[in-house]
C-alpha cells in the first residue's frame, strides 16, 4: 500500500488500520479470539466494512479540503476491495478505477508458489538483478508488440511468438546495492525491509530457463494455463 502512489497522481490517499485496532496489529493477531473460533467481526471488517468507513470519512474531509468528485482506485488487495465497495456500497462513489483484482485466494496462493517451485525443480536460484535484467530486456522487446510504447507488455501472446528469450544469455547486468522498505498487504499492516548486495554477472541459459517457465504460467493436469486473478 502506498499513498504517495495515488497522490503522484492527483488523488486523494487513505489508510484504515482494517478495524483491527491499530496500524500496527495484523489480521492473523485477530483472527481468532481466545476460545479458538473466528472473530467474525473482524473478517467482515478485513472483508469490506474498513474500507467503507474509510470510504466515507474520507470523502467528507476530500470534499472539505478540495472540492472533488467520489472516486477510488486500486488494485491487487486494493481491486478486490474496490470490487466489494461497488457491489455493497457503489451509491458512495462516481466510479470506481480497479486493476488486478485478488479475487481467487485459494489459486492466487498456487500461483504465489509457483516461482519458487520452478527455481526449486529447474534447481536454480537466479540473482535478483538477473531477473531484472531478463524482466527489462523482454518489456524493452515487447512494450511496442501493441503498437504503444508505455512500459507495459500488454500483447504477451504476441511477445511468446516474437521474442526468444534466450537472445538475453550473454548480457551484462549490474545492479547496486539497495535497501528498500514496504507496508504489508492483506493481511496486516507489516513494515518489512530488505537489503541487496551490489551484482554483477552476465545471463545465464539457466536464469532464462527460471525466467521463461514462469512466464510461461501454469498448467494444470489436462494442459490448460490456468487464470491468475
Amino acid at each position: 500500500m502506498s499513498a504517495p502512489g495515488g497522490v503522484m497522481y492527483g488523488a486523494a490517499s487513505g489508510f484504515t488500520d482494517g478495524g483491527f485496532g491499530s496500524m500496527d496489529t495484523d489480521f492473523d493477531s485477530v483472527f481468532l479470539l481466545s476460545n479458538g473460533t473466528i472473530n467474525w467481526p473482524i473478517v467482515y471488517m478485513f472483508g469490506y466494512r474498513a474500507i467503507n468507513e474509510m470510504t466515507v470519512i474520507g470523502k467528507q474531509v476530500t470534499r472539505n479540503f478540495y472540492d472533488v468528485s467520489d472516486s477510488t482506485k486500486g488494485c491487487s488487495e486494493g481491486g478486490r476491495e474496490g470490487w466489494s465497495q461497488g457491489q455493497r456500497a457503489g451509491e458512495e462513489y462516481d466510479g470506481l478505477v480497479i486493476g488486478a483484482p485478488a479475487l481467487r485466494y485459494g489459486q492466487q496462493q498456487a500461483n504465489h508458489l509457483y516461482s519458487n517451485v520452478v527455481e526449486k525443480t529447474l534447481d536454480y536460484y537466479p540473482p535478483p538483478c538477473e531477473l531484472e535484467k531478463i524482466m527489462n530486456e523482454t518489456i524493452s522487446a515487447c512494450d511496442p508488440l501493441d503498437g504503444r510504447n508505455d512500459g507495459v507488455v500488454s500483447r504477451s501472446d504476441l511477445c511468446q511468438l516474437q521474442f526468444n528469450m534466450s537472445s538475453i544469455i550473454g548480457q551484462s547486468y549490474y545492479c547496486a546495492a539497495s535497501t528498500t522498505s514496504s507496508l504489508g498487504l492483506g493481511f496486516g499492516n507489516r513494515q518489512s525491509s530488505s537489503t541487496e548486495p551490489a551484482q554483477n554477472g552476465t545471463v545465464s541459459a539457466e536464469g532464462v530457463a527460471v525466467a521463461q517457465k514462469i512466464f510461461d504460467g501454469l498448467f494444470d493436469l489436462k494442459g490448460h494455463c490456468e487464470y491468475i486473478s
